[in-house]
């Protein structure tokens, strides 16, 4: 589902030496141009000292961006990020590759993000982060089948990385395998009780399939965190209409900016909410309101909602 989260803290593609082998007993050779030979130096044969993996850093260092308080899962999420920072992350190789990269690969400049990742791969390849971006930039790529092959590599270092475990989680629910999803999501956030975005994935969940009482529990504990996220708040309005508690539904949802109540996914609901609470008016005008030309999978919901808003069966 669109709201579903892909995280988190950092991404990638596979870059180490490359090595051929080969049944065959022809012998190859390599040889290299005196041009190529001039360029090579002593220092080319040094060996790169890896940079230690450490938990605490990470996270995108943006997260505590004044303007980006509105998100409580902006610092696992880098997919959360507006399109200007993305720009001015992805110039800033030298002090975060890693958010280089995935920023770069979010704004699908792939060939330029591959580079980076070439470039950092000795310092890097024995972080979880490191792997579970390559996955997450084959995800972007809509190459399933490599992005799980990464995220299970970065697994593989770490089976407790909660960020390649939650996307795991957002693979298996785009391919129908809903309760490997559910598990997954669980999972990472019971493995990591930092960690917002695998909570904010199973809130959707439970949204989905009516368990409103649970999604609410998990919207307000986001909400604690960001009181101003606009996801969780449009999260938590809906389940309070699904548990038909209309006044405390509508208050939540006109708590979001009026730029984002145009948007299908929450416009749609709110007129809904209106006109269960016989505030007819009101539930027209904003379903007149909502953007049509950005509707997307919402199509068939918005027929069906303006079928109910105007009555007609």
């Amino acid at each position: 589902m669109k709201n579903i989260s892909i995280i988190f803290s950092l991404s990638l593609t596979i870059f180490s030496c490359s090595t051929l082998t080969s049944n065959s007993n022809k012998v190859i050779k390599a040889e290299l141009s005196s041009e190529e030979l001039e360029k090579i130096e002593n220092s080319d044969f040094l060996p790169v000292k890896e940079i230690k993996y450490q938990v605490k850093l990470d996270k995108f260092d943006f997260a505590e961006s004044e303007d980006l308080t509105f998100d409580s899962l902006v610092g696992e999420s880098i997919a959360r990020v507006p399109e200007k920072k993305l720009e001015q992350i992805s110039k800033e190789e030298d002090k975060d590759p890693i958010s280089a990269i995935i920023s770069l690969c979010y704004q699908g400049s792939f060939e330029e993000a591959e580079l980076i990742m070439d470039k950092i791969y000795k310092r890097y390849k024995n972080h979880p982060s490191y792997w579970n971006q390559i996955g997450t930039c084959y995800y972007l790529r809509d190459n399933m089948r490599k992005a799980l092959l990464y995220y299970n590599k970065s697994r593989s270092l770490s089976k407790e990385y909660a960020p390649s475990i939650n996307n795991l989680g957002v693979i298996y629910q785009q391919q129908g395998l809903e309760q490997k999803a559910l598990l997954a999501f669980k999972k990472a956030s019971e493995l990591s009780s930092f960690s917002l975005t695998p909570v904010f994935n199973l809130a959707q969940i439970y949204l989905k399939y009516g368990f409103s009482r649970r999604a609410r529990t998990l919207f307000q504990a986001l909400l604690r965190k960001s009181p101003r996220d606009n996801d969780a708040l449009a999260g938590l309005a809906t389940s309070l209409l699904l548990e038909n508690k209309l006044v405390k539904s509508i208050e939540t949802y006109l708590s979001i900016p009026d730029r984002l109540r145009r948007r299908a996914n929450v416009g749609l609901n709110l007129s809904i909410a209106f006109k269960l609470a016989g505030r007819l008016i009101e539930a027209q005008n904003t379903f007149d309101n909502i953007d049509k030309g950005n509707l997307e999978s919402y199509a068939k919901y918005y027929n069906k909602v303006e079928q109910y808003i105007r009555g007609v069966k």
